[in-house]
């Protein structure tokens, strides 16, 4: 005989249903908690996005989380520059390009004072010229660089230093 009442087990939780009613639906066809924008900013700025992970591709991942930041940039450019510096100077993140992603977003898409904020901090955060010239594409992909753009800013520094070093060998 079969015992109709031993399937129900208020300890285990299939991964297909809720264990919990604020949880949402995952890319693993299961369930788990949301986190708030801010947490995934700094998931971000700390982690990256490399590559892929067994549920959802590299691309995907990557869109995810631009699109994090892009709203940041969008909403308080002058915060995700503090958040990007924070994370940059304390030496979190293993690499810089998350970072300097997010700054780039916040001198292009930003308010003025996020704009002003994000160049202002560019010395912190872009501190050898492979990140300079990172900083440079990623910036193309947000806005384009005026002449007043690159002669008033702090790549306007930046410039004629490594053109002085590049000709002299």
């Amino acid at each position: 005989m079969v015992d109709a009442l031993a399937g129900i087990n208020l300890r285990r939780t299939p991964q297909g249903r809720r264990a919990d009613a604020r949880q949402v639906a995952n890319n693993a066809g299961g369930y788990g908690f949301t986190v708030t924008p801010a947490a995934r900013l700094h998931r971000f700025l700390t982690l990256g996005v490399d590559s892929g992970t067994y549920y959802t591709s590299a691309s995907e991942l990557a869109a995810d989380n631009a699109q994090v930041v892009l709203d940041a940039a969008g909403a308080d450019a002058t915060e995700l520059v503090r958040t990007v510096v924070e994370v940059s100077t304390s030496g979190r993140a293993p690499r810089q390009n998350p970072a300097v992603f997010a700054l780039a977003a916040a001198s292009a898409l930003g308010d003025v004072d996020g704009r002003r904020a994000a160049f202002a901090a560019l010395p912190q955060v872009c501190r050898t010229g492979t990140h300079l010239f990172l900083f440079a594409r990623y910036r193309e992909q947000f806005a384009g660089w005026g002449r007043g753009l690159v002669a008033r800013s702090p790549v306007g520094t930046w410039i004629p230093a490594w053109s002085a070093w590049s000709t002299s060998w």
